[in-house]
């Protein structure tokens, strides 16, 4: 009985030395392809994410404006407008039917020359890279893309040749000081600080004074397979010990490319 209790007691201690934080449920619902038109009954705002809290706001779209669905999860259509802003808008907000809106991103100028700095794309898929020094680093989802941009407005669509003269370098890490992140696999909620450096908040009340009481709705999972792409650097055990004022400024992809040689 001795020997059972001190393994539920050490069990314990272990378990509370990692604070587990509770994040947003939001974007846990499967998304399903749509493809057709639909009309804005109401006024609607048009997020980065479906989800109201912790969202971006990319674009508004007044009533009678056409879009075209493109996705659909629970609550939420995926749409496109007549812009080619492309985002998330509650399921309340539009009545589908119709035919789909043809739009500027349905038929893009496809140009032979990459910018020597800035974003493109493939007119085959989705994928956005940031291209710089004639190298080429991918954003893993639109999640970290909008922590850089409001839209994809700037995005130039180039030749497969064109991108592949790129090399791969790498992926867009989080902008740094503007989203709280952390694993599916681990509790632990991590602030971003420069050149992908995460920094683990070791309290609730540490994060709650760095990112407001509502610190929780402004956490993202960052899959398994991208958590490599990060470094590990000293934890947070109080909120003098990061500034997410200084860490937002910093405002390109370019500057938060990890030099080579960088170390902690």
């Amino acid at each position: 009985m001795r020997k059972a209790a001190a393994i539920a007691v050490t069990a314990a201690l272990l378990a509370s030395a990692v604070p587990v934080f509770a994040s947003s449920e939001c974007g846990v619902d499967p998304v399903y392809d749509r493809n057709t038109g639909g009309t804005v009954t109401t006024g609607a705002r048009v997020r980065d994410i479906a989800c109201m809290e912790g969202s971006v706001v990319l674009t508004t779209i007044p009533v009678g404006e056409r879009v075209t669905i493109i996705g659909e999860t629970d609550g939420w259509w995926k749409v496109r407008t007549a812009s080619g802003v492309v985002g998330w808008v509650g399921d309340w907000l539009i009545s589908p039917g119709g035919d789909p809106v043809i739009s500027p991103a349905s038929s893009p100028v496809v140009y032979e020359t990459a910018p020597t700095v800035g974003l493109i794309k493939r007119l085959s898929d989705a994928a956005v890279y940031y291209v710089v020094d004639g190298k080429r680093y991918a954003f893993p989802n639109d999640r970290v893309f909008s922590t850089w941009y409001a839209n994809f407005s700037a995005v130039v669509v180039v030749t497969e040749a064109e991108v592949a003269r790129h090399p791969l370098a790498g992926l867009v890490t989080y902008r740094p000081g503007i989203r709280l992140v952390k694993i599916t696999t681990d509790p632990r909620v991590y602030a971003v600080s420069r050149y992908g450096v995460l920094r683990w908040i070791t309290s609730e009340s540490a994060a709650a004074s760095l990112y407001g009481s509502d610190w929780n709705t402004k956490v993202h999972d960052i899959p398994d397979a991208f958590f490599v792409n990060y470094l590990m650097g000293s934890p947070i055990a109080s909120a003098a010990e990061f500034s997410v004022e200084a860490e937002g400024t910093t405002v390109s992809v370019g500057d938060n490319i990890r030099p080579v040689g960088f170390a902690l």
